[in-house]
């Protein structure tokens, strides 16, 4: 959901940019104010579009670009205990 809401502002941004462009009434301080204000929008968005990702990547388990398989890490700390159980036995 937050994801959409992003691609679609920046599409948005994108759209807002392009007619200031085509926009011959303005002034010109006015359209590097513009400018300067829409930059900030879009660079703005693309910071939340990262911390979107970073978020998503640490809720799926995802560490320095990989997933961390929990359960296998899980199970092979059960099988080294086993052994280490069954040799103190000995």
């Amino acid at each position: 959901m937050a994801e959409e809401q992003v691609v679609e502002i920046l599409g948005d941004l994108e759209g807002a940019k392009l007619r200031l462009r085509a926009e011959d009434a303005l002034v010109e301080s006015e359209l590097r104010g513009l400018s300067e204000a829409l930059r900030r929008a879009v660079q703005t968005m693309f910071t939340e579009r990262e911390r979107l990702d970073a978020l998503r990547r640490k809720q799926a388990g995802i560490a320095h670009d990989y997933a961390m398989d929990f359960e296998a890490a899980r199970a092979e700390i059960g099988r080294r205990l086993a052994r280490l159980r069954a040799a103190g036995h000995g």
